[in-house]
Parts: structure tokens; sequence; C-alpha cells
């Protein structure tokens, strides 16, 4: 399995995500896992050197692809079980050629003006290169993150159903990935939230591990519909 977390738009969160979906695959699954790196600024590569740095062991292996990866990442997918790459932003001729050997597309945004004209150009690109894919359809879902944590916040709700109105063709997530700051926390340690503290992480845990849940029911809902030729 080919799991991509991309956008078009940087500072959406895609690196901590990938980091943190890969390492929770392995714990879950007992799946052999790489996560690879294809985007220039190295943030998840340097992640790992940290992590190792800090004497952390992983079962999740960690490697550069920024060059030519759509080619190389084939042949990564018959090695190990599950691929989860990240994937730089702001590159289309790269997001387009990745997306066409990609089983999961998933493309963090938030609430934002900005973040809404970007997933509209996402979506726009992706339908043009559907013909592109080994299914003919681009299997794309959206999941709002860095969302106010606040109980009383409609903002990310807002912009799951203006998005969903837009394109009701597109899979975008019920689950919603809040801003916490144990993110930033374990990330100076080379952790992942999991491997915090339990009162730490409870509810940045329970808010990945519903998108985690949630990102393979989708999954098989897009393997579904292609062996349906749908």
């Amino acid at each position: 399995m080919i799991l991509m977390v991309g956008h078009e738009k940087g500072g959406v969160g895609k690196s901590t995500i990938a980091i943190t979906l890969a390492h929770l695959i392995a714990q879950v699954t007992k799946s052999k896992v790489a996560l690879v790196d294809t985007d220039e600024s190295n943030n998840t590569c340097m992640w790992g050197q940290l992590r190792s740095s800090m004497g952390l062991t992983s079962d999740v292996t960690i490697m550069n692809q920024a060059i030519d990866p759509t080619a190389n990442i084939p042949n990564l997918a018959k090695v190990y079980d599950i691929v989860v790459v990240d994937v730089g932003a702001g590159d289309y001729k790269r997001l387009i050629e990745m997306a066409r050997i990609v089983d999961l597309w998933i493309a963090p945004t938030g609430p934002s003006q900005k973040e809404a004209d970007s997933n509209i150009n996402l979506i726009e690109a992706f339908a043009s290169a559907n013909h592109k894919h080994k299914n003919g359809k681009i299997p794309l879902t959206f999941v709002y993150n860095r969302a106010p944590a606040s109980s009383n916040s409609t903002e990310a709700q807002e912009a799951i159903d203006a998005l969903r109105q837009y394109a009701p063709e597109v899979a975008v997530m019920n689950s919603v990935l809040c801003e916490r700051k144990i993110y930033r926390d374990a990330d100076k340690l080379g952790r992942t939230i999991m491997e915090m503290a339990p009162a730490q992480r409870r509810k940045a845990e329970a808010e990945f591990v519903a998108f985690f849940n949630e990102a393979f029911s989708i999954y098989d809902k897009f393997q579904k519909e292609a062996k349906n030729g749908k």
C-alpha cells in the first residue's frame, strides 16, 4: 500500500501527520512500514535523525527519496507492506506524477480562505489527471488539521461543510485534528504523540486514532469502488 500525505500548500502539518501515521500503522498492524521524505525541506528525515540522536529505536524505516520518487516508491512498496510518503508542496508536476501511483492521498488542510483556495486548485488538478491513475480515479481525501481546540468552535465543521458542498464527489473526513501543544513537544524530543505521557496525549491521541480509523475506512471504500469499476 502506498499512502501519501501532501498538498500544494505548505504549512498544513503534512510532515507531522505522515510521521505520526507511519508509526501508528507500525504499532497497530505490526506491518513493515517505510516513511519516505520527498520534500526538499527534509523535515521528516531531520526528525528521524533527532530521534536517533535521542537513542530512540523505531519500527519504521525513514528514508529520503527527493530524487525521482515516482519511479522508486513502487519498488519500495514491493519490499515494505505500507509506504507512507511525505510529499513536498508546490510542485504540481510532481504532485500529479506521484498521484497516479497512490492507493490513498491524504491532503491536510485548514479553515482559512487561502487553504480553501488551495483545496480547489488541488481538486481541479487531480480531476484533470484521474485518467492517469491505475484505477481511473485518484483516491483523494481531505482532513482538517490544526483546527481550534476550543469545544465551542464551529470553524472546522463550517469548512468541512463548505468543501463538501463545493465538491460532493470528494471524500472529506469527519475526523478533525486540533492544534495541540503536545505535537510540538513531541517533535522536539524526536517522539510521536503516542510516546508522550498518557495524561498529556489523551485528547490528541483520541483525535489521531479516529483519523487513522477513518483513513483506512476511506481506503477500503476506494478499493471497493475500483473493484466494481466505479
